[in-house]
Formats: C-alpha cells, structure tokens, sequence
C-alpha cells in the first residue's frame, strides 16, 4: 500500500485519496438518509 511507501508524494497521494472515499462516504450515507428519511430497520426484510 502507498502508505507505507518510502515515496512522500505516494503517501500524501494515498492520504488525500483516503480523506476523500470517507468524506464521500459520509455524503452518500447523509444524502441517502435525507432522500429515504432514514434507512430501513435491519430486522425487516
């Protein structure tokens, strides 16, 4: 993984890379709770 590349570029790549999936993460999961008003219970279906 480039995180434990000796490369600074390759660690800085891979850590502004990983930054982003979470925050895109986030704003996908809020953006879906907005449109549904909440996810289902796991219990059901």
């Amino acid at each position: 993984m480039g995180l434990f590349s000796n490369n600074i570029q390759q660690i800085i790549k891979s850590r502004e890379r990983l930054q982003k999936d979470k925050w895109l993460l986030k704003y996908t999961s809020t953006y879906l709770n907005n449109v549904h008003g909440g996810l289902p219970p796991q219990s059901k279906g």
